[in-house]
């Protein structure tokens, strides 16, 4: 059986294990002749009755402002990193993360997910919840998770 990747999607929160998880995807890319589609995801704050207030306060501008300054640092980062001869393209979008990344690798058919998860465990991890692991969980695609602690 010949499998054949044409999309790798390596998401990513800008973090030290992020960047670290970005030289594995081009290696799986360069390896199967794949394309690299950088994504991410701003979390939008909760709503709360005054924020849906518009009187009160706007929350889509600013979001997307942000949305649009994230396209093109994704764009500048991988422009300054990519092997010759890859294929990247770049997405930054609004919603919830690991929902987000999974609705993505789904549209895109993806052949693989090159994700990196921070390491952390007890009450961080039960406060913050864990990207890498819910992706892992709900993809219809193989997930490759990169445990990279975080330097700090």
């Amino acid at each position: 059986m010949n499998y054949q990747m044409k999309t790798i999607i390596w998401p990513t929160d800008f973090s030290d294990p992020s960047m670290e998880a970005l030289n594995a995807a081009f290696d799986f890319a360069s390896s199967f002749d794949a394309d690299l589609l950088a994504v991410h995801v701003i979390e939008p704050p909760p709503e709360t009755s005054e924020w849906r207030d518009a009187s009160k306060f706007s929350v889509p501008l600013p979001l997307e402002e942000l949305r649009e300054k994230t396209q093109k640092d994704l764009e500048k980062l991988l422009s300054e990193r990519q092997p010759s001869g890859l294929r990247t393209r770049v997405l930054a979008l609004i919603g919830d993360v690991p929902e987000s990344i999974v609705r993505i690798a789904e549209q895109e058919e993806t052949a693989m997910i090159v994700i990196a998860t921070h390491g952390r465990s007890g009450v961080r991890r039960l406060v913050f919840g864990s990207v890498a692991e819910k992706v892992v969980r709900h993809a219809a695609c193989p997930v490759l998770s990169l445990r990279i602690p975080d330097k700090k």
